[in-house]
């Protein structure tokens, strides 16, 4: 890959230690298929999710979430050098992808974007969101990225290999996707090659 025409990111994944049992088994992280009938909520749409590792607060926020799915104690975290394609890079708080993303849902899944609004005054007006609510914000946005990103490669020829936004945790903000106080940042790596190929520079930490 063109370092001109890259980015390198050190990412972390953080998962329970009997799903890190079957990842070091198989030797790869399977890509997380967003999928509502069984109430698999990805708010990036389909791929392997990551948080920065110098931020404090993903941390913590990422080894909650996997607390609440496993009666393990502590989490494991594998850390990841990958680089990325500066165009290849659907970064939602660059206000160009953000429009666009937006004006796709608002021309091909008009009612979806009307309840997206809905649900962004929701979280603007309350001190306390239920997680129905931020479940069924992440039902839209996990739907319509993922054919936001078929349609872009199936008309355009543009792939996409990860995705990033900021979500609220915590205090309420009207906002979803770009940074503001207290919003904590994911990635969605798309393809499950461009980290498992990676996996002999994986750093592997227990308990952490």
């Amino acid at each position: 890959m063109n370092g001109d025409n890259s980015r390198p990111y050190y990412l972390l994944h953080i998962t329970s230690h009997e799903n890190y049992d079957r990842i070091d088994k198989v030797k790869k992280i399977l890509v997380s298929k967003h999928d509502t009938k069984k109430g698999k909520i990805q708010w990036l749409g389909d791929g392997i999710y990551f948080w920065d590792p110098d931020d404090d607060d993903a941390l913590k926020l990422g080894k909650n979430l996997v607390k609440g799915k496993s009666h393990k104690n502590e989490c494991v975290g594998i850390y990841i050098n990958v680089d990325i394609e500066k165009n290849k890079h659907m970064n939602l708080e660059n206000d160009s992808w953000y429009q666009l993303y937006m004006k796709f849902i608002k021309k091909c899944f008009p009612e979806r974007y009307s309840a997206l609004a809905n649900y962004m005054e929701i979280i603007k007006t309350q001190d306390k969101i239920d997680t129905q609510t931020l479940n069924e914000v992440g039902e839209i946005t996990g739907t319509t990225i993922n054919f936001f990103v078929k349609t872009l490669f199936e008309k355009e020829r543009i792939d996409i290999d990860m995705i990033s936004g900021y979500f609220y945790h915590g205090k309420n903000k009207s906002v979803i996707f770009k940074r503001n106080e207290k919003m904590i940042r994911q990635f969605c790596i798309k393809k499950g090659n461009l980290v498992n190929d990676t996996i002999e520079n994986w750093i592997v930490k227990y308990n952490i």
